[in-house]
């Protein structure tokens, strides 16, 4: 006994041949008229989801955030840089202030000594000779420390241009993270924007189509990488794009759901596709 779903779609066949449908026409043995319009939003809604799943796919491997990934590391490096070079800096300025104190220290040494040979207070020619003997040498020893500390300020110097210029680097990589940062957030921005948009869009799509159509459509979706509903474009799947033979276009249009022998995606049947 004929259903009287079956008595519509037969109905809905004799209708379509009669009125003579173009490209866009379902197949007047698999699909009735009401499903017409739901073959139209399952194709749109595939389209929403196709491209809602682009936008996540391009969230998850945004190259917004790669490049500022990329500069994070060039400023971890610039900062291990710095930091050496700053250690080095700070080394040195103690090494400068510790051979600036000896050479303070030797040369009070000698102010001292200087001021007894002039004060005609040490008769003794031995005491005399000693003394002397000790401002040579406190002088000798004063200027190669003079010698080593110009060493050192000549070397602090160098670092110090070394530092100066890895401090800027530094701030020139953190202004530009910033500008990164702005951009990448941007970006996400309008993408999550545009996702609340299709999720909008996907609502509506899904309104009106039957719930075991719906059904069939979520598990292919979830198990086939996104693809469930495509058309089928003369002899060739537009999920998949495989040609099909006239045998399985056949069975397709005899098919409650036609489905794809090879992606099993949900295919709408046009005019023209056993051509």
């Amino acid at each position: 006994m004929e259903t009287p779903e079956a008595a519509i779609r037969h109905r809905s066949s004799r209708t379509s041949s009669r009125a003579g449908l173009g490209r866009q026409s379902i197949h007047s043995t698999t699909l009735c008229a009401r499903i017409v319009i739901d073959a139209t939003n399952l194709l749109e809604l595939q389209r929403v989801d196709s491209a809602a799943d682009a936008i996540r796919t391009r969230l998850e491997d945004l190259d917004e955030a790669k490049a500022v990934a990329a500069v994070n590391v060039l400023i971890k490096h610039a900062a291990d840089a710095n930091e050496s070079i700053a250690g080095k800096v700070k080394d040195l300025e103690a090494a400068r202030d510790r051979l600036d104190d000896e050479v303070r220290g030797i040369t009070a040494r000698v102010d001292v000594s200087n001021r007894k040979l002039m004060s005609g207070d040490v008769a003794n020619p031995r005491e005399l000779t000693a003394l002397q003997s000790d401002v040579e040498m406190l002088c000798r020893k004063r200027s190669e420390l003079e010698d080593a500390e110009l060493e050192i300020l000549v070397e602090l110097d160098e670092r110090s241009a070394e530092l100066a210029s890895s401090v800027a680097e530094l701030e020139r990589l953190d202004a530009q993270r910033r500008e990164l940062v702005d951009h990448r957030d941007a970006v996400i921005t309008d993408l999550e924007a545009d996702l609340d948009g299709f999720d909008s869009q996907r609502t509506t799509c899904r309104e009106p189509l039957d719930r075991v159509l719906l059904a069939r459509y979520d598990r292919t979706r979830s198990r086939g990488g996104g693809v469930a509903a495509a058309e089928l474009s003369g002899k060739v799947c537009q999920a998949c794009h495989m040609t099909l033979p006239a045998e399985d276009i056949y069975e397709l249009e005899q098919a409650e759901v036609p489905l794809c022998p090879n992606c099993d995606a949900i295919l709408i049947v046009l005019h023209g596709a056993e051509q």
